[in-house]
């Protein structure tokens, strides 16, 4: 790697740490989220700071049959609840596996439902992001 290069990942990882740093978040989670054929009439999901405040800082709510999310949040390090949420009480079953996972880099595999094979109304996970 020449000094070039060195230079250049070196201001790459200042200017990333800067921008967390003036936007307040410190950390990110990336939800790849496979709905189940009856997510848009019955099924979402949501992420909640479990503090006082409560926040919530991702909520999703499919408008297609097996819809099918890839994003990325930026978030603040400490502990949130995710919620699933199935309004038939069935969970996210249907002819196609759906399944529900978390991960950043640091951690990795944070939450991981694959295949999502429960019943429930809602699904709570606590977890804790660093």
């Amino acid at each position: 790697m020449n000094k070039f290069t060195k230079f250049i990942y070196a201001f790459l990882i200042i200017a990333v740490f800067t921008i967390a740093t003036a936007l307040g978040q410190d950390s990110w989670v990336n939800f790849k989220v496979q709905y189940d054929f009856y997510a848009p009439s019955e099924s979402n999901f949501f992420m909640v700071e479990d503090t006082l405040n409560g926040d919530t800082v991702m909520y999703h709510a499919p408008s297609t049959s097996y819809e099918f999310l890839d994003t990325t949040i930026n978030l603040n390090s400490g502990a949130y609840v995710i919620t699933l949420t199935d309004n038939f009480g069935d969970g996210w079953l249907s002819n196609q596996p759906a399944w529900f996972k978390v991960e950043n880099t640091c951690q990795g595999e944070i939450v991981n439902f694959n295949p999502l094979t429960q019943q429930f109304f809602t699904l709570d996970t606590l977890v804790n992001i660093w």
